[in-house]
């Protein structure tokens, strides 16, 4: 029996496997739906393709995106697509954002279990002053829950002061308290 033997003259190129991976930040403020600063955190690609599942795409490698919907609450499925000569990988994950939103009345009473709290939307977290028409501290939380329910003070105009912990930006207003 023969042996055959085969010589090979070009070196074998093995390229490394592309993992798609991010992760994201969300930048708030006072009036709007947050920032959300994307970092790509995928390696051996040479393109990337994100679709923000709003119908925005990009192919930078670490975009920012805001999202501009009018509703309240969303919830978004964001891809990212990573390719090179050869491979390609890709990774969804959901992102929620909400609306960064401050009333200005709620309706604190025994006669109903409506509107009893004055309550931010915002899934950032907040330290929130409130103050009487003469700049008198009236309540005060470091780490804001939705449960003031401006319990002994009267019906009126007082004004607030919402901090957004993680970046320090005050939001300045007024709510009215109808009892």
């Amino acid at each position: 029996m023969a042996s055959i033997s085969f010589k090979i003259d070009a070196p074998v190129v093995v390229n490394p496997e592309i993992d798609a991976d991010f992760s994201y930040q969300k930048i708030y403020n006072c009036d709007d739906f947050p920032q959300l600063v994307f970092k790509n955190l995928t390696e051996n690609a040479d393109s990337y393709i994100w679709d923000f599942g709003d119908g925005v795409i990009s192919s930078e490698i670490d975009p920012v995106h805001q999202y501009q919907s009018k509703l309240k609450n969303n919830t978004y499925n964001v891809r990212l697509k990573a390719v090179d000569d050869e491979c390609e990988d890709e990774i969804s994950r959901q992102v929620s954002v909400r609306q960064f939103l401050i009333p200005n009345v709620f309706t604190p009473n025994p006669e109903d279990d409506y509107n009893e709290t004055f309550t931010i939307n915002s899934d950032a977290p907040i330290k929130l002053e409130v103050f009487n028409r003469w700049g008198v501290k009236v309540f005060e939380s470091d780490n804001y829950d939705n449960q003031w329910t401006g319990s002994k003070l009267a019906s009126g105009v007082y004004y607030y002061k919402a901090t957004i912990i993680e970046n320090g930006q005050a939001c300045f207003g007024w709510v009215d308290i109808l009892k």
